[in-house]
């Protein structure tokens, strides 16, 4: 029996989370409340779609974050780049307003989108 529930415990993730890749399997070890907030942002983008979808969505933005992350330097466009994507802007405006920094980059973002024209803002200088 506590073989069984041994096991349960550990395919859990892929029954919740289907397939998650490398980068996802890190963010969700290093950072819970980010993968929390892509998680949220994968299952808005698919609301009704699969959990095989949900989680192909969780593997890109958690891919694109990371790339984004290792590329980020200036930090207006990071900003600019983030306050078109993210699902709240309202309340990412009021954590920004408060100097709540650490909970307005928590909030669902759209990290594909957000690497995509951080790029854009980037190249447009060079």
């Amino acid at each position: 029996m506590n073989k069984l529930i041994t096991l349960f415990f550990l395919l859990l993730p892929v029954f919740v989370f289907g397939q998650l890749d490398g980068y996802a399997m890190s963010v969700r070890e290093k950072d819970p409340e980010l993968f929390e907030s892509i998680r949220h942002i994968s299952v808005y983008m698919h609301q009704n779609d699969t959990n095989e979808f949900i989680s192909k969505e969780i593997n890109i933005q958690c891919k694109a974050y990371i790339d984004l992350t290792q590329i980020a330097t200036n930090t207006d466009y990071y900003f600019i780049a983030v306050k078109k994507n993210v699902l709240y802007e309202d309340i990412f405006n009021t954590y920004i307003d408060k100097g709540q920094f650490n909970k307005a980059f928590i909030l669902p973002i759209n990290w594909v989108e957000t690497l995509k024209i951080y790029k854009k803002l980037l190249n447009s200088i060079h």
